[in-house]
């Protein structure tokens, strides 16, 4: 699954997508930072850089789908013809995940030694609106010890072949996931607050008030 990733608009290479759709759609406002399900965010499309917002529109009311499982999109009626006929790639610089422990820690998921994680997703037109959805599978080893889903990733050649080629689209979604490198995001804040509980167990242990 993938429910929050990340965007670092001071990485030259997204600031220039920011830029191409701001001027080709003025006035939009795109979500940075940590992302959230219905934010509208930066895609990229075979005829360019587009906004969307993140999740199909889902049976009922207000439900959104913001993920689809690779195995199956193809098959499902929600997204075989975007799977055919709009696949797009997904500009991020990680995304996140949860551990499922007492105590939930939150990982930042990362290409090593890159600034740049693209995502494969799929996006289709309803009325004015653009949406989107990310594409998932089966978690690798790098991932699978915190959740058991993980996005599709694209490297390389794989951006403009998935965005083009439906047949290689179709070899992609088959091929074994990159390694991944993770980091604690809440690491540091953890590290504080149990400073700042020792200090506060020991000026009480000294009768300070």
């Amino acid at each position: 699954m993938c429910a929050r990733y990340f965007i670092n608009i001071d990485i030259e290479t997204i600031k220039e997508i920011f830029d191409a759709i701001e001027k080709r759609y003025p006035g939009i406002v795109m979500s940075r930072g940590e992302v959230y399900p219905t934010d509208t965010v930066p895609i990229l499309t075979k005829d360019g850089p587009a906004p969307s917002i993140w999740g199909f529109k889902g049976p009922g009311a207000g439900i959104r789908v913001i993920n689809a499982r690779s195995e199956t999109a193809q098959e499902k009626r929600m997204f075989r013809d975007a799977f055919r006929y709009g696949r797009c790639v997904v500009p991020t610089n990680g995304f996140y995940e949860w551990t499922k422990t007492r105590q939930k820690i939150k990982y930042l998921f990362e290409m090593p030694d890159e600034q740049l994680l693209y995502l494969a997703g799929l996006y289709e037109e309803v009325g004015n609106e653009t949406c989107m959805v990310v594409l998932t599978r089966a978690a690798n080893e790098s991932v699978s010890d915190v959740h058991d889903r993980m996005p599709v990733i694209l490297t390389g050649d794989q951006l403009t072949l998935w965005l083009n080629e439906t047949d290689q689209a179709r070899e992609i979604i088959e091929m074994a996931a990159p390694r991944l490198v993770r980091r604690d995001v809440d690491a540091t804040a953890r590290e504080l607050r149990a400073k700042e509980a020792a200090q506060i167990s020991f000026d009480f242990g000294n009768g300070e008030r």
